[in-house]
């Protein structure tokens, strides 16, 4: 009985064998290649050197407490300017009374604003057609008239003029001679001075 089965083995063994067959054997996995290196990589030019901003000239500090010299116009020049000012107005404040007294409307007019205000010495509010009007009536007349004491303020194209007359004259049949003080105001416009407001005063004697 064991023979018989020690056959039995030996068959069963043997058998593939017989048949030709080879025991399976797993395939082998194929061999991975290995990648292709990465070309080396070039390095970046270098960027070119920059140039420097030459410096900045040094600019001079003004020292503290003390101020940057200024250009001054000179003295003589600022009296002159005023000078001129004061000199033009005043000869044409006595070629307006020259004008009155020969009852030259015209000439006196051409220096008068058409919206002139003029307060005479009564207090009365007179426009520049009223006085034109009673100048060339012939109810104002003015026989002399003595101009002192004059002063001009002029502040660019506006100035101010007081002066005293010493004046003989009659308004209307009655006389009108006497002491007076005038403010007259003017405006300078495209190149000429024209009155635009003008006040005449009184002066009252003092009793001795």
């Amino acid at each position: 009985m064991k023979r018989i089965l020690a056959l039995a083995v030996l068959v069963i063994a043997a058998s593939p064998l017989a048949s030709g067959q080879t025991p399976t054997q797993t395939p082998e996995k194929p061999v991975t290649q290995d990648k292709p290196a990465k070309p080396a990589t070039q390095d970046k030019p270098a960027k070119p050197a920059t140039q420097e901003t030459p410096a900045k000239p040094a600019t001079q500090e003004t020292p503290v407490g003390q101020k940057p010299a200024t250009q001054e116009t000179p003295v003589g020049q600022k009296m002159a300017a005023g000078g001129n000012v004061e000199q033009e107005l005043m000869q044409l404040e006595q070629k307006l009374a020259d004008a009155l007294i020969k009852g030259d409307m015209a000439a006196f007019g051409s220096h008068l604003a058409d919206n002139a205000t003029l307060t005479d010495p009564g207090g009365m509010i007179n426009t520049k057609a009223q006085f034109e009007a009673d100048v060339k009536s012939g109810a104002l007349k003015l026989e002399s008239s003595k101009i002192e004491d004059m002063k001009v303020q002029a502040h660019g194209d506006m100035a101010i003029v007081t002066y005293k007359t010493t004046d003989k004259g009659t308004y209307k049949g009655r006389d009108i001679s006497g002491d007076y003080r005038w403010t007259d105001v003017f405006v300078k416009k495209d190149g000429k001075w024209w009155i635009v407001a003008g006040q005449g005063t009184p002066i009252q004697k003092m009793p001795q």
